[in-house]
């Protein structure tokens, strides 16, 4: 399976999926496309992204063998992982269904929350952000720091791709919220601590390694 993506010290959505790959013991070949073009510009192979966007998983030839969208990939790596030793997707209909309800949270919660940092720092689209935008991620934030300070992992007694989901959308509020990024992880310990249990993984800790990628919030 090939993974085309933009290669990117911060793109995180790309990286979730390695980090998920290393975990289970996923066989993935990461392909780096350019940065400034959508697939669909620089597409020599038929990928299945109608928006012509990354990531594309193949895992075939031709668009009927692809799958797009980062969390789409994700559910796809925990199934083809090992499921009888690390249970990636949980053990039971109930817990597979909790772990997508937090992918879900991951990104229509967190992420929402903070696209107005990732839009300015990432995608650099904007030269600021609303008066608002910090408050939006910090009642987030406090929402999760309730979940987490009775438990290690989100769903079950290990790590899923929940956690990985999770932890890599914190990884983007850390890394584009240059003023206060570091700020937060001190004011949210048990965000801190659930987002260090993922990073210090060994596997995803030397995929981050490869990526260029840095760990933990930038110091203003």
């Amino acid at each position: 399976m090939q993974l085309l993506y933009q290669k990117n010290p911060e793109n995180a959505p790309a990286q979730k999926i390695l980090a998920a790959a290393a975990y289970t013991g996923v066989e993935l070949t990461p392909v780096p496309c350019d940065e400034n073009k959508t697939s669909a510009e620089g597409a020599e192979r038929a990928l299945g992204d109608p928006c012509g966007e990354y990531p594309v998983l193949e895992v075939g030839d031709g668009a009927d063998a692809s799958v797009f969208g980062a969390n789409s990939i994700l559910r796809y790596v925990a199934r083809a992982g090992v499921e009888d030793v690390l249970h990636p997707y949980g053990r039971t209909p109930f817990e597979a269904s909790q772990v997508d309800m937090w992918l879900d949270f991951a990104s229509t919660e967190i992420d929402a929350a903070n696209m107005p940092y990732i839009d300015m720092s990432y995608y650099k689209t904007a030269n600021d952000v609303p008066a608002d935008a910090l408050d939006a991620v910090r009642a987030v934030l406090a929402g999760l720091e309730e979940v987490l300070s009775v438990r290690t992992f989100l769903v079950g007694e290990r790590m899923t791709i929940a956690d990985i989901a999770v932890a890599f959308s914190i990884q983007w509020v850390y890394r584009c919220n240059r003023k206060h990024g570091d700020t937060l992880a001190k004011e949210y310990r048990a965000v801190y601590r659930h987002y260090n249990t993922v990073m210090r993984s060994p596997k995803i800790q030397m995929m981050m390694r490869k990526e260029g990628a840095v760990l933990g919030p930038l110091r203003a």
